[in-house]
């Protein structure tokens, strides 16, 4: 929320600054109506083409990481099925280390990437460690039990992969190159459009400016939502893997709960 607070900050510093220049540039008796109406039109057209594209780009990174945020727990549901058919000691055992580790992506390492970080919470990185050191334990006694163990491995591979995914598409995607490209575009935009804009009527002068800035604000508050998907705004939520969780209580007792698992 306070990174996208300061962005529209800073927009709106641009759009000030580029205000005040045709101001001053008007008080010294600059004539510039009319001056710039083919320059605003071409900086108008790169600006939202700029735009159009970096919503793009931001919606498609936000996608992403709404379908990893699904496919982590279809992967350790399969795993926890897959563990039914070793007997009862390393059948338990094996789930619960499943449920304990969907417990601390949920309630741990969720909130790191909510604040954008790069590295897997303590708890979580402890308990996935266990569950591929569970893929070494499990019996090879029978042709079941080795198919069952080679699907367990690669049900948490998967699960593995799509957890290293969610952390990559935690960080912002948008160079801050392109955010300056932005910034200063904005503010150029209204300053050529201040300047063109004189011999029309002040309230239309007005309307028109205060469109501009408004649309480019709610365009700039989008794109800083959408390349942090995991943001409280965003809200890329583990609800898949709660929901998850909950799939695997039903009808099953002695589940570990979140106090059992230690979190």
């Amino acid at each position: 929320m306070l990174t996208i607070l300061i962005y529209v900050l800073i927009l709106w510093g641009f759009i000030a600054l580029g205000w005040l220049v045709a101001w001053w540039l008007k008080r010294r008796g600059a004539a510039m109506s009319g001056q710039f109406t083919n320059v605003v039109l071409f900086v108008g057209f790169l600006f939202g083409f700029l735009l159009t594209t970096l919503q793009v780009f931001a919606t498609n990174h936000y996608s992403d990481a709404r379908s990893q945020a699904q496919s982590e727990p279809t992967s350790l549901v399969a795993a926890y099925d897959e563990l039914g058919v070793f007997p009862p000691q390393v059948r338990t055992t094996g789930r619960r280390e499943v449920v304990c580790y969907m417990w601390s992506v949920a309630e741990r390492d969720w909130k790191a990437q909510e604040r954008g970080g790069a590295q897997e919470a303590p708890d979580t990185v402890v308990r996935g460690d266990r569950l591929r050191n569970l893929r070494t334990t499990l019996p090879q006694d029978s042709p079941a039990n080795q198919a069952a163990s080679q699907q367990v491995s690669t049900d948490l591979s998967d699960a593995g992969k799509a957890r290293q995914q969610l952390l990559f598409l935690a960080q912002p995607r948008i160079p801050a190159i392109l955010w300056a490209i932005v910034f200063v575009s904005g503010g150029l935009l209204i300053f050529l459009l201040v300047g063109d804009s004189q011999s029309q009527p002040k309230i239309i002068r007005r309307i028109v400016l205060a469109a501009v800035a408004v649309l480019v604000t709610v365009e700039v508050a989008s794109l800083a939502v959408l390349d942090r998907p995991f943001s409280r705004i965003a809200q890329v939520q583990p609800n898949a893997m709660t929901d998850a969780i909950a799939l695997l209580e039903t009808g099953r007792t002695g589940q570990p709960t979140l106090h059992d698992c230690g979190l």
